[in-house]
């Protein structure tokens, strides 16, 4: 049904594959829901230097997601991935918050449900992770986990001191995202 109100209500032509798909377009954005495609989906829209957004996760395994991104670095095409809680408003306006200065650490927290072919916060654990590296930029040095049936515990360790700390639930009440920061003048 969607697919035919696409084609026929807003004209937008339908293609057989991603092959088929490639002369006609600037730019491709896999939005498979299944990251396991990704690297295959990935191969031929590299191959024909198009720039390439992959919806998260960039892949259903580290080794997939690095493979994807040597063969972009290879090819000299961009690729970007991303959770759109990166860009949540009140996200990005803590960064430059004269309220809350320099941000010294943060806590995330959303839901981390377990899929068999997704590992850890592949699925939609990824959402709190990017959160937190949006609020504590790039750097993170170290990792340690604590996983439960109900609950994971992601502590990352910035090279400068800083510590973030996410929280995946799937136990509770866990269809929400939310962070805290903790800053240099104040706590949000």
């Amino acid at each position: 049904k969607f697919t035919a109100e696409l084609r026929d209500k807003w004209q937008i032509e339908i293609v057989d594959s991603i092959e088929a798909l490639l002369p006609k377009v600037d730019v491709v954005m896999l939005e498979s829901v299944d990251a396991r495609v990704h690297l295959a989906q990935a191969r031929p829209v590299i191959a024909a230097k198009k720039p390439l957004f992959i919806d998260k996760p960039m892949a259903a395994s580290t080794k997939d997601g690095a493979e994807i991104i040597r063969l972009a670095k290879a090819a000299g095409v961009p690729v970007f991935s991303a959770s759109s809680r990166r860009y949540v408003e009140d996200v990005l306006m803590l960064q430059t918050d004269p309220k809350v200065g320099a941000i010294l650490g943060a806590a995330t927290y959303g839901p981390a449900t377990l899929e068999p072919h997704h590992p850890d916060l592949f699925w939609y654990g990824v959402h709190a992770v990017e959160t937190l590296y949006q609020l504590m930029g790039p750097g993170c040095v170290s990792v340690s986990r604590t996983h439960t049936a109900g609950t994971d515990v992601v502590v990352g360790t910035w090279a400068d001191g800083r510590v973030g700390v996410v929280r995946g639930v799937r136990s509770g009440k866990y269809s929400t995202y939310g962070h805290t920061v903790f800053g240099e003048k104040d706590v949000v």
